[in-house]
């Protein structure tokens, strides 16, 4: 008599390791697996976990994976998501799920004792879904090799956001030329990180416009500031230069008074001869003096007077002092 196998789930976690890429190539359907086929899978499911016991994690894996390719048993897969969850590996615990998940529902069709296999598998993606994080990958349209956190990504997987353990982890894009693009990104668990491949847009220069100068140009010709300052200058020496001559011509006069009381007929003796040379002395500065104070006066003048009636069209606007022997002249445009 043949005795009848009977598959389950152990309760515990197996702590396996795993190779990056999970991929299994799988056996025969459940419901089509020949007696024999599956007596070759049970042993070799025994085996893994007498490896289990023994602390040989890799070698267990190797016996459960050999098993499902065998026979492809959604109990068999799902042991093999809970041992890399087990071990921390949620991205491809995550991926283990996905694909129990769709092996279960199809082997529920056929024998409704899998249904079973197909809710757990169910409550618990739900639950690596708060353990695993997920990188979406924009690759702007180039073509190449995907590659993140080491596993070489599907094609078909490159526009569904990737599992990948939580940290940094670093995501490639080798084109075929062998030119690799390296980004690293920061994964939370339960959460999504975004890349993106794409060149970085060039930012337009920021276009400033200079605020207009409070201070004014120091320049002496202006017709600002510096010119008006200019011309208080010139004035100034003006108001000193008539303020010589009321001096000197003040001194000359009095000289000439004196002299005049004391010389009758316009004849002066020798004796007052100094007196007379310091009279023409002070007519002589006075003359000098009256001179440079209007020279200075009519400048300043001519300088400050522009500056109030400018305005904004500043080129327009010129000034021309002349200065000559026996001559001053101003001439200008505003």
């Amino acid at each position: 008599m043949r005795a009848r196998l009977r598959w389950t789930i152990p309760t515990f976690a197996i702590a396996l390791g795993v190779a990056q890429n999970s991929a299994l190539a799988e056996g025969v359907p459940v419901t089509q697996a020949t007696d024999d086929q599956k007596a070759q899978a049970t042993a070799l499911f025994q085996r893994a976990q007498d490896k289990e016991k023994a602390g040989d994690h890799e070698g267990a894996l190797a016996d459960l994976r050999g098993s499902f390719d065998v026979v492809a048993s959604p109990n068999t897969r799902l042991l093999i998501m809970r041992s890399l969850v087990s071990m921390g590996r949620f991205a491809e615990a995550y991926r283990e799920a996905a694909a129990t998940e769709r092996l279960a529902q199809e082997a529920a069709q056929a024998d409704p004792k899998y249904e079973e296999t197909y809710k757990s598998v169910q409550a618990e993606r739900a639950e690596l879904n708060k353990k695993v994080g997920f990188v979406k990958v924009d690759v702007a349209g180039r073509g190449g090799e995907l590659v993140v956190g080491g596993r070489a990504v599907a094609a078909d997987e490159k526009d569904s956001p990737i599992p990948a353990n939580p940290g940094q982890v670093e995501v490639l894009l080798r084109d075929s030329r062998g030119v690799v693009d390296t980004k690293v990104v920061d994964v939370k668990a339960g959460a999504e990180s975004s890349v993106s491949f794409a060149p970085p847009v060039p930012q337009k220069p920021v276009e400033t416009t200079p605020a207009p100068s409070t201070s004014g140009s120091m320049s002496p010709f202006d017709m600002g500031t510096g010119q008006r300052i200019t011309g208080i200058v010139f004035a100034g020496v003006g108001v000193v230069g008539m303020g010589l001559f009321a001096g000197f011509g003040a001194a000359s006069q009095s000289t000439f008074s004196d002299l005049e009381d004391q010389c009758p007929n316009g004849r002066c003796p020798a004796s007052l001869q100094e007196d007379a040379d310091q009279g023409r002395s002070f007519q002589t500065a006075a003359n000098v003096s009256v001179a440079i104070g209007a020279i200075g006066l009519a400048a300043g003048a001519a300088l400050i007077i522009p500056t109030f009636f400018a305005g904004d069209d500043k080129k327009t606007a010129w000034t021309n002092l002349q200065v000559g022997a026996g001559y001053l002249g101003y001439k200008g445009e505003f």
